[in-house]
């Protein structure tokens, strides 16, 4: 543990070569728990954690239950139509959207 200010370039230069060494061991799979915010992380490692298929699903989800994206924090899913509209056009915008009509077969 890295509990000295003055040693904390060491600690990070050792977690960094630690980080490096593991790689060839690792599966490719991402915890969506453990990933931080979208802004840090990027949306191609939100989406990576979820895989193509389940993503858009997750959109589609996003797209009929919160368009307006009013649930926004941890790994943020963005509803399709999002980028359209400015931030500023969502404030005070929280009425229950209604439900799409989506087949069972």
């Amino acid at each position: 543990m890295c509990t000295a200010l003055e040693d904390a370039e060491k600690c990070v230069r050792w977690a960094r070569k630690l980080w490096e060494a593991m790689q060839p061991g690792v599966i490719g799979s991402i915890y969506v728990n453990h990933l931080g915010q979208e802004a840090d992380e990027g949306i191609e490692r939100v989406k990576a954690a979820y895989g193509a298929e389940k993503y858009d699903r997750l959109v589609a989800l996003k797209n009929t239950y919160d368009p307006t994206n009013l649930f926004r924090l941890n790994q943020n899913i963005k509803p399709t139509g999002l980028s359209l509209q400015s931030p500023s056009s969502l404030e005070g915008n929280h009425e229950r959207p209604r439900r799409a009509n989506v087949g069972m077969g």
